[in-house]
């Protein structure tokens, strides 16, 4: 068989669509995020901005915690935020920085979700040293 730029072409597009390069996706995430903590102690809520969430560019987050039995917060709770993409063995390639904007809710800065495709976001709560996590799967 001889090959030819258009048929080239036609199957280079193929495969670049194929793996998702050059493919914006379209898909809207509602917000917020929300879901419970392992131990079902904490509620968690996510609303990024902008949103939707752009793919390869930074994102902020505002992260709202509050205990499901209703009581106040502990004073000195740690919260740690990051993401994964684990059919890809990869997580995001930033330090997100946590900002205490009030009791409960935390500015999330520097989030980079640099790629389309299953993510899983991480919230990690630490009260008295134990840590009691959150993961919000979402397609990107």
């Amino acid at each position: 068989m001889k090959w030819n730029v258009s048929s080239i072409s036609a199957i280079a597009l193929l495969v670049l669509t194929a793996c998702g390069v050059g493919v914006q996706s379209t898909q809207t995430i509602a917000t917020p995020l929300e879901t419970d903590t392992v131990s079902a102690s904490y509620a968690v809520s996510c609303v990024f901005d902008p949103s939707p969430i752009p793919r390869n560019e930074h994102v902020d987050m505002t992260l709202s915690l509050q205990r499901k039995d209703g009581a106040a917060l502990p004073e000195g709770l740690s919260i740690n935020v990051d993401a994964d993409m684990p059919s890809h063995g990869h997580g995001i390639n930033t330090a997100p920085e946590i900002e205490k904007i009030s009791t409960g809710k935390y500015q999330v800065k520097g989030l980079l979700f640099h790629m389309g495709g299953e993510w899983e976001l991480y919230i990690d709560v630490m009260e008295d040293g134990i840590p009691d996590r959150a993961t919000i799967p979402f397609t990107l």
